[in-house]
């Protein structure tokens, strides 16, 4: 039986056809590209912006606003130098120095603790001495004492205001003070308080007007409780071979002048 012609050239065709089609998806002729469709990954939220190139060039155009708030990750930016120097004082602890007073050309004890810087009072001269008594307390105790000259350039311990508020703040409730000698002048004072000092006990001046009369207190504090005081009263009288020294309970007013600028009361023996 003959195929009619046209039969036979349709099923020569179809194979050459999809054969065809099937060298196309693995081979390409020379100088074409194909468009390639790629998946594209989903940046996680909030950060695919600062990823790419394009992101950091939008940064860019829209004035750095955006661009500050990352500016530690981008070399390319420079911080205000007042941004550095707050950061640095943030990170820096805060202290608080140390007292101190430079022995000026002239200067004596009195002199010293009447300035407003120090203590502003002449009679707190016992204050500055004990505790320096490692760099003056050798001195001689001649007429001129108080006004002696101390080594020029000598750095003074004194007492800053935060130290005060604390040592009144721990003896609050230290209201008994010995009153070792009153005299009409500071002069008869004068080696008594040194005397003590150089035994660790902590003195102070205060003046006082009995009968018209004015007085000079040497007073050794605080303690707490009375017989505190009058065990060390009977202590203070062997030191000095006296017998009439008496305890007083102080006013407010004595406290809060002298409780924050001599050191706590720490005589074990």
């Amino acid at each position: 039986m003959k195929i009619p012609a046209i039969i036979l050239a349709f099923c020569l065709t179809v194979p050459l056809w999809l054969g065809g089609c099937s060298e196309e998806e693995t081979a390409h002729p020379p100088g074409e590209h194909r468009n390639t469709v790629v998946p594209i990954k989903k940046a996680p939220q909030g950060k695919a912006e600062f990823n790419s190139p394009r992101g950091e060039e939008e940064l860019k155009d829209e004035g750095g606003l955006r661009e500050e708030l990352h500016a530690p990750n981008n070399p390319e930016i420079k911080r205000k130098p007042s941004d550095i120097d707050t950061e640095k004082k943030q990170a820096e602890p805060v202290e608080e120095a140390t007292g101190y007073y430079i022995v000026k050309p002239g200067d004596g004890l009195s002199e010293i603790a009447a300035r407003d810087e120090v203590y502003g009072d002449p009679l707190k001269w016992p204050i500055l001495y004990f505790y320096n008594m490692d760099k003056i307390g050798e001195l001689q105790l001649v007429d001129e004492f108080l006004d002696r000259d101390l080594p020029e350039g000598e750095r003074l311990r004194i007492i800053t205001p935060r130290e005060a508020r604390e040592n009144l703040r721990r003896r609050a409730e230290c209201t008994y003070t010995v009153n070792v000698i009153s005299a009409r002048s500071q002069k008869g004072l004068i080696s008594s308080a040194i005397r003590l000092m150089r035994e660790g006990y902590p003195v102070y001046i205060t003046s006082a007007t009995v009968r018209g009369r004015e007085w000079m207190r040497l007073r050794v504090g605080f303690f707490e409780t009375k017989i505190e005081a009058s065990l060390e009263r009977m202590k203070i009288n062997d030191i000095l071979s006296i017998h009439n020294s008496w305890i007083a309970k102080v006013e407010q007013y004595e406290l809060e002048e002298f409780g924050g600028l001599i050191p706590h009361f720490d005589k074990a023996e």
